[in-house]
């Protein structure tokens, strides 16, 4: 689907140059959508970039941390993260008490298994960076500081660290991302409503503002369409690619026709 299916109204501008009325369905922006989830992980990629990309003058780097080893599967998993991170959060800006302000994003992921583990970036670098070799001949960079953590607070049997430079941002930004979306639904079906990425403070904001001046309405009606076509303008669906016609008002009374039903409701004591 082109569009969220939870949609409730329609946004419209104007096209001057091209002669165009746009259209498109609003959506719920919730990440139990699977459109919306989509968007917001997108929305989420961009905004990391961007703070990155605005403070250069940081060092960054990135890490990785799974739930302790008895504590495998959905919940027990995310419930032995969630329960550290707060504390986790502290022994971290402690130990990088020399950095004025501690930016940091964090995401969580899930295993093959359905375990959950965490990444998170931070702008500091770390200094006591070595290589751990798996017995499959797999090179990890870790932190012995990190490793240690994790150990006295029962959390993470594995862990990952990384420093890494701005002009690899928007790959640190996607890998953390990546699975946002599916990770963000099954959380919501297993605990409920929780925080799917959580910043420090003042981490930048996405900017969505667009060339056009969007207005929002109710839908779309025939009498819509003749007026575009008394002026020299088509109206576009831009999420289905369409020219919206009169065809499209032949067995509805608005378009989109998922509004048709509320009109009749609406309309059917006027008669």
């Amino acid at each position: 689907m082109n569009y969220c299916e939870n949609f409730k109204a329609i946004v419209t501008a104007s096209d001057e140059n091209k002669k165009q009325i746009l259209m498109a369905r609003t959506r719920c922006k919730q990440w139990t959508c699977s459109y919306c989830a989509e968007i917001n992980k997108k929305i989420w990629q961009a905004r990391i970039l961007e703070h990155i990309n605005k403070n250069t003058d940081l060092q960054w780097s990135w890490f990785t941390l799974t739930a302790h080893g008895k504590k495998r599967g959905k919940r027990k998993s995310l419930q032995n993260l969630r329960s550290a991170w707060d504390a986790l959060l502290k022994r971290i800006k402690r130990h990088f008490k020399a950095v004025e302000k501690l930016h940091y994003v964090r995401v969580f992921e899930q295993h093959k298994d359905g375990s959950y583990h965490l990444h998170c970036i931070l702008s500091a670098h770390w200094t006591d960076l070595k290589i751990r070799i798996s017995k499959d001949g797999k090179q990890t960079s870790h932190s012995t500081w990190l490793d240690k953590q994790a150990k006295d607070m029962k959390i993470g049997y594995y862990t990952h660290a990384a420093n890494f430079e701005g002009k690899h941002a928007g790959y640190i930004a996607g890998y953390v991302t990546k699975y946002m979306t599916k990770v963000s639904f099954e959380m919501d079906k297993e605990l409920g409503r929780i925080r799917h990425i959580q910043t420090s403070q003042g981490w930048t904001q996405f900017n969505n503002e667009t060339m056009y001046k969007w207005a929002i309405t109710s839908g779309m009606y025939s009498k819509d369409v003749l007026h575009a076509v008394k002026i020299g303008y088509e109206i576009i669906d831009i999420q289905e690619q369409k020219v919206v016609t009169f065809d499209d008002f032949l067995d509805y009374h608005v378009y989109p026709n998922e509004f048709d039903s509320d009109f009749e409701e609406n309309n059917k004591n006027l008669t």
